[in-house]
């Protein structure tokens, strides 16, 4: 009896410690589905944000570059449009037999000046008048007329005229060269006008954020050949098909499988900005992620909490990263390189927010006055030129310690800080910098001035004391009015009261 009662004890403990078991590895099983489940939903929606947020960011990046890239073929255009200033510019005819050789030669001269004189050889590799003879007046490089050793080169250019309503028309490949892009433009009915400019010339156009390296750019017509792309090599080649497969008939879109997210957008000569990147590129840091939350959580079981705030932690950080430095990128402003207005403001309110109330402030509001002139009279292409010249010149002149910030059409700002102590040194760094602000502003704007009147004027707060961002603002732009009504080409420092009359 002894011995029976005996086993019966031990089989009762095997058996506990076999339930024991069970219940741990149940639980532990529990614990491990759970969290592979949670990590699981946090990752997926993880990598659904950033696909998203991404997807928006790189929408509207495209935007901007469609944009840009109308505002480079609009100054082409703009600029062949002045060789119609003069009837005798557009209206020679090289054909006619019956004019004679004296006049011919002193026409075909004219020609040749007014080109040099417009100071076209400086930006475009051709820009020339061919005759429906193959004669050519101007400037005709080697590369193209070469392409037609057995003539035709009227009758190939005037192929390329596609919008009949305003006889012109871009063109790609001519002649086999697919290293420029061409303009042409029916000047009379024997003449046309041939401009092209390097396809190189458009990397200063197409430019994206740095945190999407993987990022291809393309430029492509309606044949899906590519005019221009990042990847310099498929120049000339056909859209891949795996991009090309994505694209539909419509003016903008953006598309997204698996593999890959393609935008694109039309330009005003019906060429499309494409732009297309991997999904491993934009996917990489959360599958990486992914991996490393998987194996933290089949070692971790027993911490299952800890795991989950590391999941949690792990798995947002990597999209924010990115989409951070994607917008601090859209922050500027990519016409003048500066601050646009919405992050100008929010860099200064935090800043105001960080320091002391007695810190000295330093609010400059800028205005570039008879700037619609520019417009009207130069034309929007040389506006927008001023415009980023404006900023070039800002940053190159005004502190690194503050921030400039382009706040209007023609509108800038600028602000920073210095110690409570420093009022003295404020004043005499603030008139040094404006005055030498004015000065180059006024060498660097000569053919403006001329031509539209173009000056400066200012209106600078230099305070202490606690005051909002719309407060500085407001007490500067009462400053730039008194500027405006005194005369422009000024800058005016805020005194109190200045409101009032403003």
């Amino acid at each position: 009896m002894g011995f029976f009662r005996k086993k019966t004890k031990k089989d009762k403990n095997e058996n506990y410690r076999k339930m024991q078991f069970r219940i741990m590895y149940s639980f532990g099983l529990i614990i491990i589905v759970v969290s592979a489940v949670l990590a699981s939903v946090i990752l997926e929606r993880s990598g659904t944000v950033m696909r998203q947020k991404v997807a928006s960011l790189v929408a509207a990046d495209s935007h901007q570059l469609q944009m840009n890239i109308n505002s480079y073929l609009k100054k082409v255009e703009s600029t062949a449009s002045l060789m119609f200033a003069d009837e005798k510019y557009y209206a020679y005819d090289a054909t006619d037999e019956s004019m004679d050789e004296y006049h011919r030669v002193i026409s075909e001269e004219e020609i040749t000046d007014r080109i040099v004189d417009i100071g076209l050889m400086e930006n475009f590799s051709d820009f020339s008048i061919i005759y429906s003879n193959d004669h050519s007046v101007g400037w005709l490089s080697k590369t193209t007329s070469g392409a037609f050793p057995k003539g035709g080169l009227y009758d190939t250019f005037a192929g390329c005229i596609t919008n009949q309503k305003v006889d012109s028309g871009w063109a790609f490949g001519v002649g086999g060269n697919t290293d420029r892009l061409y303009y042409v433009k029916r000047l009379n009915p024997h003449a046309i006008l041939v401009a092209s400019f390097y396809s190189k010339e458009l990397d200063s156009v197409f430019k994206y954020p740095e945190e999407l390296k993987g990022i291809t750019i393309r430029l492509i017509n309606d044949e899906k050949q590519i005019l221009y792309s990042s990847g310099k090599q498929e120049i000339g080649k056909k859209l891949p098909e795996v991009t090309a497969s994505l694209l539909v008939d419509e003016s903008n879109f953006s598309a997204m499988n698996k593999k890959y997210l393609v935008t694109s957008n039309q330009c005003s000569n019906g060429w499309r900005v494409v732009c297309s990147v991997s999904m491993n590129k934009i996917m990489k840091e959360n599958d990486q992620l992914k991996r490393s939350v998987y194996l933290i959580t089949s070692i971790c079981v027993l911490v299952f909490v800890s795991i989950g705030m590391i999941i949690l932690k792990r798995a947002t950080q990597p999209v924010d990263g990115l989409v951070s430095k994607l917008e601090n990128e859209a922050a500027i402003d990519a016409l003048s390189g500066v601050c646009n207005k919405r992050a100008f403001h929010k860099q200064v309110t935090e800043e105001l927010g960080r320091m002391a109330p007695e810190n000295i402030k330093l609010f400059v509001m800028f205005d570039i006055d008879n700037f619609k002139q520019v417009n009207d009279k130069l034309g929007h292409a040389q506006g927008d030129l001023a415009i980023a010249r404006m900023g070039r010149l800002l940053r190159k002149k005004l502190d690194a310690a503050g921030t400039i910030g382009r706040v209007g059409g023609d509108e800038f700002s600028y602000y920073r800080s210095f110690r409570k102590e420093d009022m003295e040194y404020a004043k005499t760094r603030m008139n040094a910098d404006m005055d030498s602000l004015l000065k180059v502003f006024a060498e660097e704007f000569t053919m403006e001035h001329k031509a539209c009147d173009v000056s400066l004027s200012a209106g600078v707060c230099l305070i202490s004391g606690d005051f909002t961002f719309e407060e500085l603002s407001r007490k500067a732009d009462s400053a730039l009015y008194i500027s405006k009504r005194h005369g422009k080409n000024q800058y005016t420092v805020y005194k109190e009261g200045m409101e009032d009359n403003a």
